[in-house]
């Protein structure tokens, strides 16, 4: 055989290979996902993810590269939801409306009112689920169920490949706080100011404990304790088994911010645009004040810590000392949470942009406009970014090179 000819064999044996390698990626997701989980105790993975910030302490961000270049994959415009008593429309995704994804679904939470099941890599709708309000909530999986709350003032369990209601529970207000199950118990807060453990095949409800004001926040759970804060301004480190309280630790403000632990320690916002870290007993290591209110979650990663403020900035902090290390100035407010991958942390604004920064001095890499303002956290899975934005649009990038292959 010439040699110009077996150059020419070669390749096109490469390329059926290729083909059907690609056949067989969205075949295997299920199986890589079942194989690097703990859905069998717990609802996080190494894998994917698979609930608010990826793990019980929320220090978990996603796999593969954050795009260079980005470019669309596929974008989904989400329906409406009349809010009449304040002649309000809601669309696209809110606060916190993290998307979550297990195996080839993606599931994403819509202020619509609708939770949106998709093909993660096509974009097509695999089924929906109507809530009677709005979705703020993001999505838990866990085993063959998923988990979230609605404004309509129920918290809800779906089969996760077809979303049939499994079963729901009336709570006496909205339930924004986002789902943990750990060790065989689910964790929630409400907004009437429960911290809630269930059974996460029944829904009964194992204990409860009440703070001094609405939560918003999600539960993190660590060790023999579950850490939420509250309208109240405080921060609670509950027994994670009998629901008794361990201690308290004063934020001064509404705190919606979710609780991190990282390398011993505990993280979390405030609206009084506090950032505080704790010891794990709750006593104060150091705080920051940014110029306005943070209602996003921090984000940790080698010794640094990742949070935006109302105030427009996005703020690198030493992660030990609290001092900033760089900052970046975007068009407009930042509520939602950062996901930080290797060298690149990615956030989205009001002003409607995802931006992309270096995580070594804060320099823009890139932005991409949505076209609406962002309140809610992207996430990062085998190298694409879900997130989603107000004016209805939820959308999946991936890096340009990609597009078509």
């Amino acid at each position: 055989m010439k040699y110009r000819e077996f150059i020419l064999l070669a390749f096109i044996l490469a390329f059926f290979y290729n083909c059907a390698t690609s056949s067989r990626v969205e075949r295997m997701k299920d199986l890589e996902d079942i194989k690097n989980s703990q859905l069998d105790k717990s609802s996080f993975s190494t894998n994917t993810i698979t609930m608010w910030r990826g793990n019980n302490m929320h220090n978990f961000y996603g796999t593969g590269e954050i795009p260079d270049k980005p470019k669309v994959l596929w974008k989904f415009k989400t329906g409406q939801y009349l809010e009449k008593r304040k002649n309000r429309i809601w669309e696209g995704t809110g606060w916190s409306g993290q998307m979550s994804k297990y195996g080839k679904y993606v599931y994403a939470p819509s202020v619509d009112g609708t939770l949106y099941c998709f093909n993660f890599f096509t974009g097509k709708m695999v089924w929906t689920f109507k809530a009677k309000n709005s979705i703020k909530s993001s999505v838990c999986v866990y085993k063959d169920k998923i988990y979230f709350g609605s404004r309509d003032d129920h918290f809800y369990c779906l089969n996760r490949t077809d979303g049939k209601l499994l079963w729901k529970l009336k709570t006496k207000a909205d339930v924004d706080s986002s789902a943990c199950v750990y060790m065989g118990n689910l964790y929630v807060g409400t907004e009437d100011g429960r911290l809630l453990c269930l059974d996460p095949d029944k829904g009964t409800i194992k204990w409860k404990r009440f703070t001094d004001g609405s939560i918003e926040s999600s539960p993190c759970v660590y060790k023999d304790f579950v850490l939420i804060s509250s309208f109240g301004g405080r921060l609670y480190c509950i027994n994670k088994d009998t629901g008794k309280l361990k201690w308290t630790f004063k934020t001064g403000d509404d705190t919606d911010s979710s609780t991190v632990i990282y390398d011993k320690k505990i993280y979390l916002g405030c609206e009084n645009g506090k950032v505080f870290c704790l010891t794990l007993e709750g006593k104060k290591v150091w705080e920051f004040k940014a110029e306005k209110g943070v209602w996003g979650t921090p984000a940790l990663k080698n010794g640094k810590v990742y949070i935006g403020s109302h105030d427009k900035y996005f703020y690198c902090l030493d992660a030990q000392k609290g001092e900033v290390l760089w900052k970046f100035k975007a068009g407009d407010g930042i509520w939602g949470s950062a996901n930080v991958i290797k060298d690149k942390v990615i956030f989205g604004s009001i002003d409607g942009k995802l931006y992309c920064l270096d995580t070594g001095k804060g320099i823009l890499k890139w932005k991409f406009d949505t076209g609406g303002a962002i309140f809610s956290s992207p996430i990062v899975i085998d190298g694409i970014i879900y997130i989603g934005s107000r004016n209805g649009y939820i959308w999946a990038l991936i890096e340009e090179k990609y597009i078509g292959s």
